[in-house]
């Protein structure tokens, strides 16, 4: 379970940096599980998966935020913001606390810099849109994504079931003025694409549990559920079929969650595969948001997710 795997990277963590005294006993999802009085933010189908004990480590995820793209550090540092790098190349962090201090920032106001997460800015760089290229941006609100892409020079099509929240995107695409273009519709999928529409690359940020960002997203915490679950994991096939039929032939897509669950991600990647034999998988990658013990030195994303390359034949 991706959930399992983020709590012993945490108690490990915690051990190792000796952060509090707690009792560990076994928990109900199978792992040593350390209990505090936080358990009782998390409801029991979270606890069933051995997230017993989440404390300071969890909600401290949500300290620190990454500022994309073209920023000079000393214009932070002179107006008292202090900022290190970002797990994404090209990313800036600072502390959430300095948030509403970036946003009213003469970069940010001139679309020299945006506010944006690790794992966000990881899926788009998985894409590597090109300038000129036809690039279909499915569940998109509310459209950094989109922006992202678009400031690659590529032509971008931002779809979403949501109309007020993928209607944000052209706010941030004024203020950004990327190099490509940007157009936004309203749709469940791709329902409202005339058949046969091909694209040269998609990225599918689907809909998911949320477990990769807790911190961000607490109300997701009680939306998680073994019901939920199979619920999210077939809507994810139905968008991912979807997508995958307005890729050109030798085109790409990204699949991208904001979940922790292999379910949700390498489950999913395979089973799309054996639907799919025309398409064969790329690199993909799992964010944690830990420092991982193999690049000690390099920063750990501030959010969790998943993101996989697929290439069509």
């Amino acid at each position: 379970k991706g959930l399992e795997h983020l709590f012993e990277l945490l108690l490990r963590s915690r051990r190792r940096h000796g952060v509090g005294d707690v009792e560990s006993r076994q928990g109900r999802g199978g792992v040593n599980a350390a209990v505090t009085p936080v358990d009782k933010t998390l409801p029991a189908d979270l606890l069933q998966v051995g997230i017993l004990q989440v404390g300071p480590a969890l909600h401290a995820l949500g300290d620190v935020i990454a500022v994309f793209p073209r920023v000079v550090t000393g214009e932070f540092a002179a107006l008292g913001i202090d900022s290190t790098p970002g797990a994404t190349p090209g990313h800036l962090r600072v502390q959430s606390s300095d948030v509403g201090n970036v946003a009213s920032s003469e970069a940010f106001q001139s679309g020299r810099c945006t506010i944006q997460g690790d794992t966000a800015g990881a899926a788009v760089q998985l894409l590597a849109p090109a300038a000129g290229e036809r690039i279909l941006d499915l569940c998109a609100a509310p459209g950094g994504k989109s922006v992202g892409i678009a400031a690659s020079g590529a032509h971008v099509t931002a779809l979403d079931l949501n109309a007020p929240r993928i209607a944000k995107a052209r706010d941030a695409f004024d203020r950004l003025k990327p190099a490509g273009t940007l157009r936004l519709a309203a749709m469940d999928g791709t329902s409202g694409l005339k058949p046969g529409t091909l694209f040269d690359a998609a990225l599918l940020d689907a809909p998911s549990s949320n477990t990769g960002v807790l911190a961000q997203r607490p109300a997701a915490r009680w939306r998680y559920g073994p019901s939920s679950l199979r619920e999210l994991r077939e809507i994810q096939a139905r968008l991912l079929d979807e997508c995958a039929a307005h890729v050109r032939q030798g085109g790409r897509m990204v699949y991208s969650t904001c979940s922790l669950e292999p379910e949700e991600n390498g489950q999913q990647m395979r089973a799309f595969l054996e639907r799919h034999p025309g398409w064969t998988a790329g690199p993909s990658r799992e964010h944690l948001p830990l420092p991982d013990p193999a690049n000690p030195d390099r920063p750990a994303p501030v959010d969790g997710g998943f993101a996989a390359l697929l290439q069509r034949s």
